[in-house]
């Protein structure tokens, strides 16, 4: 698990801490940066429901459109090091296959980019879960967008299944084909 908002990650670890197949690490993830500013609800702000204590995003005018942000609500930063979703895949090795089965992607406006950014020859996963936001008023993702991507990892060999605001590519090895017979 990645999660760059330092107190996020300290109850990360308070909760899965003790699972040794757990591995955590306290950085971002980025298709470029090394370092990057997460904008985050302050405190006072996001203590006005659960879901906001976890949102975060290098994007601050998502944070501002979004419908938990009031006038006045306080939006704070912390400086996080950063790393590509290849090289999180090679910090988090798994035993035999040294490779995730699973890529879930949730960065509240970077998806597209980091799924863009996996280098398919050190890293393939069985599936990669993303948001593509697009029935989410506060993205700036259009239709366009989205099936570029679609097209982009069919020719990489996976399936693009959608749900309301996620999308799932399933790896082409991991369909069965079935051939019915006449």
């Amino acid at each position: 698990m990645v999660e760059p908002v330092k107190q996020t990650y300290e109850k990360l670890v308070g909760n899965y801490g003790h699972f040794p197949s757990i591995r955590l690490l306290n950085v971002a993830v980025h298709p470029t940066l090394t370092q990057v500013r997460i904008h985050k609800l302050s405190n006072v702000a996001a203590n006005r429901t659960q879901y906001a204590t976890g949102l975060s995003t290098v994007d601050a005018d998502r944070l501002l459109k979004s419908e938990i942000a009031t006038a006045g609500t306080a939006i704070e930063y912390e400086l996080a090091d950063a790393i590509s979703v290849s090289t999180c895949a090679q910090e988090i090795p798994l035993p035999q296959t040294n490779q995730p089965h699973v890529i879930c992607i949730d960065t509240e406006g970077l998806d597209f980019e980091l799924v863009r950014s996996i280098n398919f020859d050190l890293t393939r996963p069985h599936l990669i879960r993303f948001e593509h936001n697009l029935c989410d008023k506060t993205s700036s993702t259009n239709v366009d967008e989205y099936f570029a991507l679609v097209d982009w990892l069919n020719a990489r060999g996976y399936q693009v299944f959608t749900e309301h605001n996620d999308a799932v590519a399933v790896s082409n090895k991991m369909i069965p084909i079935v051939v019915q017979p006449y």
